[in-house]
């Protein structure tokens, strides 16, 4: 019975600390108290009071009666009840005060009580989960319509974005016209169907990097809000053909430049060598005025040398201008060559002033260092080519190769970055 006793305790002490837990372990609790509650109850049926330092215990009608526990199956009640002056025995006088004192419920409102606590902690529990399920279902709600905020923000962020994407394409689209007519004169500087010359093609140049640059400018600010994945493509090409279309400025610039040089060039050369070649068949007809000597061939003779000279320098000065260009052409043979015909027609004059002062001596030291210098000038002329552009053309195609490769490059991006573009503006 002491067994018992102590189980019913180890029941009790487990159900004071385990409310709103499983319904399993309050019903295990309910089963022990049925137990205890069957032991008090006498062989005869009628319900007895419980021993001293016990206490009331719920009791279920119909089930088999067991035999009365001992004191020692009863829990102990407090200290403070227990040391109320009674006899350590604890005489059934004693156990009516303490019942009169703290009346024991009937047991059929035992039951009722346990039962409608297992139904409150239910109910309690069905409550919670309600409030929980509830708590979640806001939650979640919440979450759905926080994301549904997030995506709208998002989406406008990103439309607005667009719509400056947009602007930026528009900057890069007032480009075409100079870059097409520029386009034209770089693949054939002949083409009849160009509507601006080169120079007007470079003046228009500076207003297309401007529009260029904010063109860049509004492609970085669309950057900072665009999510959407052809969006995204979209400001790349975008960006992609902003630097395609710069380089293609830069180096079709640099042609059109290198284009412009050589033709100016090449006329300066091409009318350089024919004041040249026309100074020195001067210089021959000077010369063979020398082999009647008068006063008056000699005079002639000079005449003719000092418009040999003036051509000759005219010459030299074109030279000296075109090798400056930037297409800087090797020019130093037709430039030796005339600096030396230079040097022999002052020689010639020289002879012809000595001559017309009937200084014989003087004049034929000149002549000897005439006929010294032409030999000189001779020997510079087998080294010349018969096409004195020659060298133009030559400087020009190095000149021009890289930024021709560069505009090729540029060329074929900005074409791959149009084509995407168009399809993205439907275009």
């Amino acid at each position: 019975m002491g067994k018992k006793g102590s189980k019913l305790s180890h029941a009790a002490h487990i159900k004071r600390h385990t409310e709103g837990t499983s319904n399993e372990l309050s019903f295990s609790v309910l089963d022990a108290a049925k137990n205890q509650a069957d032991a008090v109850e006498g062989k005869d049926g009628k319900a007895k009071a419980p021993r001293f330092g016990g206490i009331a215990l719920f009791s279920f009608p119909g089930k088999k009666k067991v035999s009365t526990p001992s004191k020692e199956d009863a829990l102990p009640i407090s200290e403070g009840a227990a040391g109320t002056g009674m006899p350590g025995g604890g005489s059934a006088a004693a156990a009516v005060a303490v019942a009169g004192a703290n009346p024991l419920p009937a047991s059929g409102f035992g039951t009722s009580a346990s039962e409608a606590e297992v139904g409150r902690r239910k109910a309690l529990r069905r409550k919670r989960r309600r409030s929980t399920k509830v708590a979640i279902a806001v939650v979640a709600v919440v979450a759905v319509a926080a994301a549904s905020v997030y995506f709208y923000i998002d989406y406008n962020n990103n439309q607005n974005h667009v719509v400056v994407l947009k602007q930026s394409l528009e900057r890069i689209t007032r480009t075409d016209e100079v870059l097409t007519e520029m386009d034209k004169l770089v693949n054939d500087p002949n083409d009849t169907t160009a509507k601006y010359t080169a120079d007007q093609v470079i003046e228009k140049l500076p207003q297309a990097r401007q529009q260029l640059n904010e063109a860049e400018a509004l492609a970085n600010r669309a950057s900072a809000g665009i999510s959407d994945g052809k969006d995204k493509e979209a400001l790349s090409q975008v960006q992609a053909d902003i630097e395609a279309r710069r380089e293609m400025i830069t180096s079709g610039e640099k042609l059109l430049q290198a284009d412009d040089q050589v033709v100016d060039a090449s006329e300066k050369v091409k009318a350089a060598w024919e004041q040249v070649l026309n100074a020195d068949a001067m210089t021959r007809d000077a010369a063979s005025l020398i082999a009647h000597t008068t006063n008056e061939n000699i005079a002639a003779s000079k005449a003719k040398d000092e418009e040999a000279l003036s051509l000759f320098r005219n010459a030299l000065y074109a030279m000296e201008e075109v090798s400056s260009y930037e297409i800087a052409p090797e020019l130093d043979t037709q430039t030796a060559y005339i600096e030396k015909r230079i040097e022999a027609t002052k020689h010639a004059i020289a002879s012809d002033d000595a001559l017309l002062a009937q200084n014989k001596e003087l004049a034929d030291a000149e002549n000897e260092a005439y006929n010294t210098a032409d030999a000189e000038a001779a020997d510079i002329a087998r080294q010349l080519s018969s096409d004195p552009t020659k060298p133009l053309l030559e400087a020009y195609e190095k000149n021009v190769d890289a930024p021709r490769k560069s505009y090729t490059q540029a060329r074929s991006k900005a074409g791959v970055a149009d084509a995407f573009l168009r399809d993205y503006l439907g275009t």
